[in-house]
């Protein structure tokens, strides 16, 4: 069993995770891949269908940072010691455990989109899978610095 890290510096493992997924969604066009933009799609939830794309943005964008943090939060006090492997592998089935709860429940429940989003575009499973495998890499990896 590893020490535990203070929260502050799970959440800032979470947070930094998070951005660097977030930025990468917006590059998966690069690599032919559907574009992943989280903020976005989590702000048209929150905000009434006559606000801005900006400030529907922003609003998903402090959302989607927080919910990271949480999620940061809760890998380093609940589920680091439970996973097998270093700190990257670690983080990295984490993710993967998030991305399928997200691809088989919240993207056919809140956003419309089937399972794992293959009614926006077919691809859209492969980007899931490497914004979260990202995401929980980077987790795993930060909160061990």
């Amino acid at each position: 069993m590893t020490e535990a890290r203070p929260v502050r510096a799970l959440a800032l493992a979470g947070l930094s995770a998070t951005w660097i997924a977030l930025t990468l969604g917006y590059w998966m066009p690069a690599i032919g891949l559907p574009r992943m933009d989280l903020a976005l799609w989590n702000g048209n939830l929150l905000v009434p269908a006559t606000s801005t794309v900006g400030f529907a943005w922003t609003i998903g964008a402090l959302q989607t940072l927080g919910l990271g943090t949480l999620l940061g939060i809760a890998y380093g006090r609940v589920m680091r010691d439970q996973l097998p492997g270093a700190s990257a592998l670690r983080g990295a089935i984490w993710g993967v455990v998030i991305g399928v709860v997200v691809g088989m429940v919240l993207m056919p429940l809140l956003y419309g989109a089937g399972l794992f989003g293959v009614r926006w575009d077919p691809l859209m499973p492969i980007s899931i899978g490497i914004w979260h495998l990202t995401w929980g890499t980077a987790v795993g990896v930060i909160e061990r610095l």
